[in-house]
């Protein structure tokens, strides 16, 4: 029998970790929100270089001063969007967030179904029509028409439409794997907190989730309480660590990049070097 000392979950968001060690969380519903994200091949021409990336909400969609597109245009060709973000890369990245009635309206989704799974199951989707509508929104975004999409490695343009009304989070980060003790079980990532694209907090969360989980892996291992045969309640010193950790929980879900240290380079797994408030309190 193989022995270990932690268990990490950072298998997403339906984390199994999560679900068979009986982690709690809090969930909350914005109502029916659809996502569609799309990557587009990169050829480094300088039309393509010359395209600003951009984010923009609905209340700016038709402000000219501050998007070089409006809203509006894309409209008239009956798409309705509340946001949209383009990041150029590897890839032609885009994720925008189109209405129901508008997918409905331009023939991606077939029926109104009104439960989201089967608004958004496969036999549901004119993948053509998806394919469709994710041009347009490019080209109107001012990207080259010569650009294709990337093919997925099972030979399929690489885009993708996705339910993000709900979104849930753990109570807690760590857990011991049985009553009586054991191995220390950890989340991070999207198995922690799930992402809310719109704001930007999926990535960012994610990789300061495994830092933090890196850093209270390193905290136990040096106090000596990282052994498999470890049982009964936990030491007091044990015990302040987990609570220190969890207030740092606690600023991690909340926190924007204005809250970050601006000077990456002295950022490490030890958490108040990351965050303002903290590093401030140190």
């Amino acid at each position: 029998m193989t022995h270990f000392h932690t268990i990490i979950g950072a298998d997403g968001s339906n984390s199994s970790v999560q679900n068979n060690l009986e982690f709690q969380y809090t969930s909350w519903n914005s109502g029916r929100s659809i996502g569609i994200t799309t990557n587009f091949v990169n050829t480094n021409t300088p039309d393509e270089m010359s395209l600003r990336e951009m984010g923009i909400l609905k209340i700016y969609g038709n402000d000219k001063s501050k998007v070089p597109f409006t809203f509006d245009e894309l409209k008239e060709k009956k798409i309705v969007l509340e946001n949209f973000v383009y990041y150029r890369g590897p890839t032609h990245y885009f994720v925008f967030t189109p209405t129901v009635n508008s997918l409905i309206d331009f023939g991606v989704l077939r029926r109104p179904e009104p439960v989201m799974s089967d608004l958004l199951s496969p036999k549901n989707i004119d993948l053509e029509k998806l394919q469709e509508l994710a041009r347009t929104v490019a080209t109107i975004a001012k990207l080259p028409t010569s650009c294709k999409f990337v093919d997925e490695d099972i030979g399929k343009p690489d885009i993708a439409i996705f339910d993000f009304s709900g979104k849930k989070q753990a109570t807690c980060q760590a857990k011991f794997a049985t009553p009586e003790g054991g191995p220390l079980a950890i989340l991070c990532g999207d198995a922690l907190v799930e992402p809310f694209w719109p704001t930007g907090t999926g990535a960012n969360r994610a990789i300061l989730s495994a830092l933090d989980a890196a850093w209270i892996i390193k905290s136990f291992a040096k106090q000596g309480r990282l052994n498999v045969s470890f049982r009964g309640a936990l030491p007091v010193i044990s015990t302040k660590l987990i609570k220190k950790w969890h207030s740092y929980y606690q600023v991690m879900r909340s926190v924007e990049p204005g809250d970050l240290v601006s000077n990456y380079s002295l950022h490490t797994i030890e958490p108040a070097t990351r965050y303002k408030n903290l590093k401030k309190q140190s």
